[in-house]
This record gives structure tokens, sequence and C-alpha cells, in this order.
């Protein structure tokens, strides 16, 4: 088996990519295998450029749903929207699993308000017929996220019950109680997803300064300052031009100019 989906298949997929891009424009035989997993590391990357390299050599070996919505995507990166959604339609009509649906709903979502309402539509038919997709609860969870915290909150909470070392879904949750302004409940979520970080990766890895920022502000509402400030320090350590750590001990000199970390 060719090194790059070995990684890929591990999950490490920083090593794997251009593995996989190299394994893929070097192959004399084509190999699906190879093609398909980078091109799907392609469009996770939206690396357009190996994406068009990689495309037509899986159309010489492979007839798969997978590679509509892959296609699809690489439209809509292109600015073919239209042709894009009409590719992502086709992968579901050909395969309406659980993926090929929430890849169009995810960008349904981009649209307008027919398209937007079409998307939740879809997710919700995909939480019927797979009722364990934490994807499709997540999804619903951040589309619920402005207009009612409190339902985002339980299709997050959801969501983490079936996948419950997804450092993601802990953020998420994390913004959301804080949103409700469920500070402490806020702040133990973050710290889950810190716990968890460091072995994350995909879709399900978190971003530390998220989580600082996140930390930084639920111990600044309940007045706990120098947990605040030290957060906010420990963003700036991770990327000095952060504006939301910058701003936020801003904030805590003006209200607390004497305070120590």
């Amino acid at each position: 088996m060719p090194r790059g989906i070995c990684l890929y298949e591990d999950g490490d997929s920083e090593r794997a990519y251009p593995l996989l891009c190299k394994e893929a424009a070097s192959e004399r035989k084509p190999g699906w295998a190879t093609f398909y997993k980078a091109a799907i590391e392609a469009e996770r990357a939206g690396d357009i450029h190996i994406l068009e390299q990689v495309i037509p050599l899986i159309e010489q070996v492979i007839d798969d749903d997978v590679l509509y919505h892959i296609q699809g995507s690489l439209c809509c990166k292109m600015g073919q929207r239209d042709r894009g959604l009409e590719l992502m339609r086709t992968a579901v009509t050909r395969n309406p699993n659980d993926r090929n649906r929430i890849v169009l709903a995810t960008h349904l979502v981009e649209g307008d308000e027919e398209e937007q309402a079409e998307a939740i539509e879809i997710l919700k038919e995909v939480l019927r017929d797979y009722p364990r997709s934490w994807v499709a609860l997540w999804h619903l969870g951040y589309h619920a996220e402005d207009v009612d915290p409190q339902k985002a909150f339980e299709f997050y909470a959801r969501a983490s019950l079936i996948r419950p070392r997804c450092a993601a879904l802990h953020v998420e949750l994390g913004r959301v109680l804080s949103l409700l302004e469920e500070y402490e409940d806020a702040i133990a979520e973050y710290e889950i997803a810190l716990e968890l970080a460091p072995g994350s990766s995909g879709i399900e890895a978190a971003n530390p300064l998220e989580i600082f920022g996140g930390l930084s502000y639920c111990h600044f509402q309940l007045e706990n300052d120098s947990a605040a400030r030290a957060f906010a320090y420990k963003a700036l350590k991770l990327d000095p031009s952060d504006s939301y750590a910058q701003e936020m001990l801003l904030e805590l000199d003006r209200v607390d100019p004497a305070g120590e970390v």
C-alpha cells in the first residue's frame, strides 16, 4: 500500500497530503486508491491545482458518487457554483447517503434564503435516516446559533454524546454556552477541547487560539481577571498578531489597571 494512504488512514493528514499527491502524479499504472485519497485531501485543503490534475486521473479508473461531490466542491471553489451544485445533486441522486447529502447542504447554506432553507431540510432528513449522524447534528447546531442558541446547544450536546472525543464539538459547546451566559459550563467545555486538541485532526481538530480566546472571555465575564489575562497571553504567544487577545488585554487594562497574571 502506498505510504501516503497508510498515513492518511492513520489520521496523519498533514504528512499524507503531499505524499498522496506525489504518488498520484507518479503512478504509471492508474490505481484509483491513491488518486481518490489525493483528491479527498486536496479538496479538504482547497488545493485547486492538485484537484485539476488528480480528478481526470480518477475518471479513468472509477465512476463513483464521491467523485461528483469532489468535482462539485472544485467547481464552487472556482466560481462555478451552479455547476458545482448540479454535480453534488447528481452524487445525492446516485447515492443518497448521509455524506453526499451533508456535502450538498454545506454548499447550499452559502446561498440565498431558499437554498439555506433547503439545506436545513436536507440535514433534518439525514438525521431522520441516520439518527447517529453527529456531523448532521453539528451543522444543524451551527445554523441555529444566531437564531436560537439553546437549540444550537441541544444539537451540539447530542453530537458530542455520539462523538465525545471531538475537540471541535467541545469548542462549539463552549461558544454557545457563552452565548447563553453559562460561563462556568462554557469553561468546562473549552478545557475538554484543550485537552483533546493535540490528538485531533481533520474536521475534529480545534484551533487553540479559539480555545484560549473563549477561556479568556468566559473568565472575564466571571470577573476572574487574572485567568482572563493568562489565557489572552497564551493566545498571543501562539500568534502575536491575534487581535481578539490584544483587545481583551486592553479591556482588562481598562477595568483592572494593576492586574497581574
